[in-house]
Order: structure tokens, then C-alpha cells, then sequence
């Protein structure tokens, strides 16, 4: 079973959306990659660019998701969860 892997920008900057699809693209399938998604549409669409740009494959669909402190702390994938500091 891979290794999973959240990466969260808690300001909701695409931070986390660009590490996830760099280490994506070079993981092999090591890890189960999920990601926060940028709030800003701009963002976003640079993040698309520069990922295209560098020919890394913008992380799939179905592992980009919209996190609230409720799902970070009682998703069921989640064993344990931490408060975030802010």
C-alpha cells in the first residue's frame, strides 16, 4: 500500500497544488498524493501554465480537494489530526 500524502497551504495559496504534481511526477506511484486547491482562479491557471510549461502533469482530478478545518480533522483518512497553528 502507498504512502499518502496531503499537502495543504493553510492561506489557500497553489503552493500546495504545485509541490503535489512535482512529486507526482517523479513518486513513480510511491505515494497516494492529495492536495488543497488555490482559492484564487488566477492562480490556479499559472500553476496549469507553469506545470504545462515544465511538462509535469497538473495533479489528477479526483486528488485536488477543497479543505475545511472540519474535513482535515474527520475525514476518515485522516487516523489523527492536529489543530493548525495560524
Amino acid at each position: 500500500m502507498a504512502s499518502r500524502l496531503f499537502f495543504l497551504c493553510a492561506r489557500g495559496s497553489g503552493r500546495a497544488l504545485l509541490a503535489a504534481s512535482l512529486l507526482q511526477s517523479t513518486a513513480e506511484n510511491r505515494f497516494e498524493i492529495w492536495s488543497s486547491l488555490p482559492q484564487d482562479t488566477q492562480e490556479q491557471a499559472l500553476i496549469e501554465h507553469l506545470t504545462q510549461e515544465q511538462g509535469v502533469a497538473l495533479l489528477t482530478p479526483d486528488h485536488p480537494v477543497q479543505w475545511t478545518d472540519h474535513n482535515l480533522t474527520h475525514h476518515s483518512r485522516c487516523r489523527s489530526a492536529s489543530p493548525l497553528a495560524r
